[in-house]
């Protein structure tokens, strides 16, 4: 069995995540969203910004989360500002909301439950529609769920640098969307 610091994953596991992810993405693909008109074209403006090299102020709080606008301006400075790279960052956190929720499943309730658990939230549609547009959810839903799954671990195992990933993916929360905070209290 492969052994990370806190988890232990055999070789047929990364088989079976694999073939989710694999699966996940071509769902998300099939189903892309891109720009519906509202908030994304605030963070898609802000993201842009920052691909150039553009920090000006901001009135608007959409244009000041930086949990998405910063990572997704990056992704648009390394692959071109496109509607594509633009989603990248948002479907990074679908994926890796999947991969996290596998994890959990699998050391709490085995390879089975984790194959379930990863196979209804890899088609839930409300997961896959946020997956492919330029909003925050995802990237919010993302580290929330690390945020609890590490806090977890850090419990069971009595890990203090999981601590510190709590509070990491905690932080994120709030910055790429201060209000949903809240959830975490």
């Amino acid at each position: 069995a492969h052994r990370l610091a806190f988890i232990s994953f055999k070789t047929r596991d990364w088989v079976i995540l694999a073939a989710l992810l694999v699966l996940a993405l071509a769902i998300r693909l099939a189903f892309f969203n891109g720009p519906f008109g509202s908030d994304d074209l605030v963070y898609l403006n802000r993201a842009v910004q920052i691909s150039e090299g553009i920090w000006t102020s901001a009135n608007y709080n959409g244009a000041l989360r930086y949990g998405f606008n910063i990572p997704a301006g990056f992704l648009m400075y390394l692959f071109g500002v496109n509607v594509i790279s633009a989603n990248l960052w948002p479907l990074f956190c679908s994926v890796a909301e999947i991969v996290a929720v596998y994890v959990l499943a699998s050391n709490l309730w085995g390879r089975r439950a984790a194959l379930y658990a990863t196979l209804i939230l890899a088609f839930m549609p409300l997961h896959v529609a946020s997956s492919t547009r330029i909003h925050a959810d995802p990237v919010v839903a993302c580290f929330l769920t690390l945020s609890f799954i590490f806090f977890y671990f850090a419990q069971q195992r009595r890990m203090p640098w999981l601590y510190f990933l709590t509070g990491v993916a905690m932080g994120f929360v709030f910055w790429a969307k201060e209000l949903a905070v809240v959830t975490l209290l």
